[in-house]
């Protein structure tokens, strides 16, 4: 017995196409498409591709209906607007395929690496293809059908927005850094799902189930909860505003810490860390203030060397001129906090949030490993967002931003050399007398390097 049919697949009767019969009617569909003549719309309704190779097609307004695709590689494809009604995508490659207005309604894509997906305006809601069985009773054709399911699906980095989702079976499934947007999930079922760095602006959760989901630096902003299950999820780090709480189950949740859990007095704790600092740790007590609300306090010229403020609270914080050599600052909230002329050198950023923040000045050029010859440790904005953030003369030789959010920066004067941008997004990031010798851009969008000075031009 294959494992198709092992896992209980009704496939009885899909009818086989060989990958060379598959690649003349793709052919003809591209003329289509195109245009030209002897094209023919790709219609293949009820059809078995099960691991065929569909890797970089046109695809778009294709009738797959009911088909089995299951670990097919369509990796790069373009499927927009395709009729994926009740298929079966189990375990299929979809890496960075165009799903843009597809109707996946029904559809099992249980175990599917859709990593860097578009699936924008997608249908996935409730969908069940029917037959006639021998008796002439209606039954459900193809594989566990009726709620689409994405449970342990790898969806990083997808694009959903505005998609429908109500009702899709979600459990387990990554969906670091998706884009979820104004998508409806009504009832879904997100339990145990990882939605780190998520944008769900505006997203309808209504009644859905997010039992034990992660949302690390997610952004729920105007997301409407109504009747959600958000027992035991982890909000470390997530951006909440505008959400109506009155009506959600939070039992158990993981929420920022107050002060007056901490122990003592802030000033007192900041002491102890001073005299950890500066005793090489033979004295004093290292400053544990992650997940701590410190929001709006007034942490100017503090020492902050190799503290631990993972998934700490510090919107509006002032830290100007502050000493955080080799911290830990992942995940935190700085949104419009002030870190001007700060020390900054092997912070770890991470997951930050960083926007509208102010770095004027400050310095985060690589930390030396002790007892290593030539090794160093960069400061690390990798995935963090600093749209709208001002750097201007900042010193960051050598900083590390891949996959971070920089649009709307202000990065004028800054010193970029050797700087990493792979995968960053720079769309509309001013870089304006910016040193980029050695700076890496591979994959970044919006980059706008600035035009060379003409040493040779008359001065006014």
């Amino acid at each position: 017995m294959s494992d198709e049919k092992a896992d209980g697949e009704k496939g009885e009767d899909l009818k086989r196409i060989s990958q060379l019969d598959l690649a003349e009617a793709i052919r003809l569909h591209e003329k289509f498409r195109k245009g030209q003549v002897g094209g023919r719309r790709l219609n293949l309704t009820l059809h078995d591709l099960s691991r065929l190779n569909l890797a970089r097609r046109v695809l778009s307004d294709a009738d797959l209906t009911g088909s089995s695709l299951r670990r097919a590689i369509l990796a790069g494809s373009k499927l927009v607007s395709a009729n994926l009604f009740a298929a079966d995508l189990r375990e299929a490659d979809m890496r960075q395929v165009d799903l843009t207005r597809a109707d996946l309604r029904g559809a099992c894509l249980r175990g599917a690496n859709l990593a860097g997906a578009l699936m924008v305006e997608c249908d996935l809601r409730d969908g069940m293809l029917m037959r006639h069985d021998k008796r002439g009773n209606f039954t459900s054709r193809g594989v566990d059908q009726g709620k689409a399911k994405m449970d342990t699906a790898k969806l990083i980095g997808a694009d959903l927005s505005r998609s429908r989702m109500s009702n899709a079976f979600l459990t387990q499934t990554d969906m670091t850094d998706c884009n979820l947007t104004g998508v409806k999930l009504i009832r879904a079922d997100l339990s145990n799902a990882n939605l780190t760095g998520c944008t769900l602006v505006g997203a309808d959760l209504t009644e859905a189930n997010l039992t034990g989901c992660i949302l690390h630096g997610a952004v729920l902003k105007s997301a409407v909860l109504n009747g959600a299950n958000l027992r035991d999820c982890d909000f470390a780090g997530a951006l909440m505003e505008g959400v109506d709480w009155s009506k959600v189950n939070m039992t158990g949740a993981k929420l920022p810490r107050q002060l007056s859990e901490l122990g003592g007095p802030l000033a007192e704790v900041m002491q102890k860390h001073i005299e950890w600092v500066t005793s090489g740790g033979k004295n004093g007590v290292r400053a544990e203030l992650e997940r701590f609300d410190l929001s709006e306090q007034q942490l100017q010229n503090s020492v902050l060397s190799a503290a631990n403020l993972r998934f700490a609270v510090l919107t509006r914080a002032n830290l100007e001129n502050s000493l955080s050599l080799m911290a830990d600052m992942s995940f935190a909230d700085l949104r419009e906090a002030n870190l001007t002329y700060s020390d900054l050198k092997g912070v770890n950023f991470s997951r930050a949030n960083l926007s509208g923040a102010r770095l004027v000045g400050v310095r985060a050029t690589p930390v030396p490993i002790a007892g290593t010859m030539n090794q160093h440790w960069p400061t690390n904005f990798e995935s963090a967002k600093l749209q709208g953030a001002i750097l201007e003369g900042s010193v960051l030789k050598r900083a590390r931003f891949t996959r971070a959010d920089l649009s709307g920066a202000n990065l004028q004067d800054c010193d970029l050399t050797y700087a990493d941008f792979t995968d960053a997004n720079l769309t509309d990031a001013d870089l304006r007398g910016a040193n980029l010798e050695g700076a890496e851009f591979t994959g970044a969008t919006g980059v706008k390097r600035p035009p060379p000075i003409d040493w040779d031009a008359p001065v006014n």
